[in-house]
């Protein structure tokens, strides 16, 4: 592999990983927000964790001497769901997973709480 593809490689991996830990910590979040809503997030948070580990194995492999948990958490993750705010993009998400916030308001803490963790 050529210098340049390698590095690509690695700003992509290193992408992916913000990505990863900065979903892991919004659901760190809502999971708090809603507990009725545990199991569907749970899950999510579960294959995030399995995604995490496969991720930081492949940049290990790459170089040992990149520590994967340094990299912070990105908000990146969230413009993958339709909408044009971050509140929408919030509802879309919650839904995929099949959580539902017991009204508008719960949404709006919840969108409080995550602020510090979406950078915004």
């Amino acid at each position: 592999m050529t210098r340049t593809r390698t590095q690509t490689a690695l700003t992509r991996l290193a992408e992916a990983v913000a990505s990863v830990h900065g979903e892991l910590a919004a659901l760190e979040c809502l999971l708090e927000a809603f507990p009725e809503s545990a199991p569907a997030l749970q899950a999510r948070h579960q294959a995030l964790l399995a995604d995490r580990a496969a991720l930081h194995l492949t940049l290990r492999q790459f170089d040992d001497a990149l520590d994967a948990q340094c990299i912070d958490a990105s908000g990146a993750w969230l413009r993958a769901w339709p909408g044009r705010g971050v509140r929408q993009r919030l509802a879309a998400y919650l839904q995929a997973l099949g959580a539902r916030p017991a009204g508008a308001r719960a949404l709006e803490r919840a969108l409080a709480r995550l602020r510090p963790v979406l950078g915004r």
